[in-house]
């Protein structure tokens, strides 16, 4: 079975600061790395790959340092990987990232399964796999957190709310995987440095037979930390009498 995994080059959301003047996020020198839920897609694809056979190759569309990124995606046991260079790319917009993804996915060939996180830790849309389903004239299915390969194509399950599905498809599809499908390796420093330069092939826009992306469907112009107003009320009484005003506040602030 011949898998891709889509990859994104983060920030490290952990070592996020922000400006307490002006209460700005401040990127600016944040360690980056592989998106998280992209970590479990990579571990996915490369267990099915070691029962079924077959190849494990990333793409990733981002900047020059997103090569350390699909580097320690090889080490996880990917095959091949191929970065498109982010010039001309809105990466703020999911819908042209998919745009481009589908093009060099195009480009490659074909794949029986495409594997990508459920969301990204930067910006939390969940809407690059489904594009790019679309843009592949593909099915998918989103949220998956188990995969059962079959004879005759694919079982997956996902929970939704507090229902879990279970679906059957056939190949080739889309997945978007949640963090509860498994735990991903992590490959030592050494095993990173080990791969070979060679495995990473980079591409840009003219690549792929594309013209500058155009038609942002997305706009960021900032983000700001909201503070959280606390009202500090204080209940007192008795057990009985204080359940009763906690639950009369709860109804007034529309939490039950």
């Amino acid at each position: 079975m011949d898998i891709l995994v889509c990859v994104k080059h983060v920030v490290d959301s952990t070592e996020v600061r922000v400006d307490k003047k002006s209460g700005e996020i401040v990127l600016r020198g944040i360690p980056t790395k592989i998106n998280d839920y992209d970590k479990n897609a990579i571990e996915e694809a490369v267990r099915i790959k070691q029962t079924t056979g077959g190849t494990v190759t990333l793409l990733t569309v981002g900047p020059k340092e997103a090569f350390k990124t699909v580097k320690e995606g090889l080490a996880m046991g990917a095959d091949k990987a191929y970065l498109i260079d982010e010039g001309g790319v809105n990466l703020d917009d999911p819908i042209q990232v998919a745009k481009v993804l589908a093009a060099g996915i195009k480009k490659l060939g074909k794949f029986d399964l495409i594997f990508c996180g459920t969301v990204s830790e930067d910006r939390g849309n969940s809407l690059t796999g489904p594009s790019l389903a679309e843009w592949l004239d593909m099915e998918h299915v989103a949220y998956v957190n188990k995969v059962d390969v079959e004879p005759d194509g694919l079982t997956v399950e996902r929970r939704v709310d507090q229902v879990m599905e279970t679906i059957n498809s056939q190949l080739p599809v889309v997945l978007t995987v949640d963090r509860s499908i498994n735990t991903p390796r992590l490959p030592t420093a050494l095993q990173v440095m080990k791969v070979q330069a060679n495995r990473i092939v980079k591409w840009i826009i003219d690549d792929l037979g594309l013209e500058e992306p155009t038609g942002n469907h997305v706009h960021f112009t900032g983000f700001k930390v909201v503070p959280a107003e606390r009202k500090r009320i204080v209940i007192e009484g008795d057990m009985k009498t204080a359940s009763e005003q906690l639950m009369r506040h709860l109804v007034e602030e529309g939490v039950l």
